[in-house]
């Protein structure tokens, strides 16, 4: 979810993740995510809005939804980030 979230984000895609645990206001401000929680409980979470439609509740979405939702392909989303590593006596 972490590597969607973040190549969500560097294509400009806005994606925003919240946890109820350490962020509950989102969930009380948010008169969809409220509305949903009052009626279904916390059965509902997770949840996933695109452009404030409710498409997925009550599990994560999949890679694909992922992909046809944002119209990026799943290894665009997967796509780990590089990392180069300077080990001892590398110039």
């Amino acid at each position: 979810m972490s590597f969607i979230m973040n190549n969500l984000k560097k294509t400009n895609i806005e994606a925003k993740r919240f946890n109820l645990t350490n962020e509950p206001n989102a969930f009380v401000e948010n008169e969809a995510i409220n509305q949903l929680l009052m009626s279904e409980g916390m059965e509902a979470l997770p949840a996933t809005f695109v452009d404030g439609e409710l498409l997925c509740k009550g599990i994560y979405p999949t890679n694909e939804q992922f992909s046809q939702w944002s119209g990026l392909s799943e290894d665009e989303l997967l796509k780990k980030p590089k990392v180069r590593l300077s080990l001892k006596g590398d110039a």
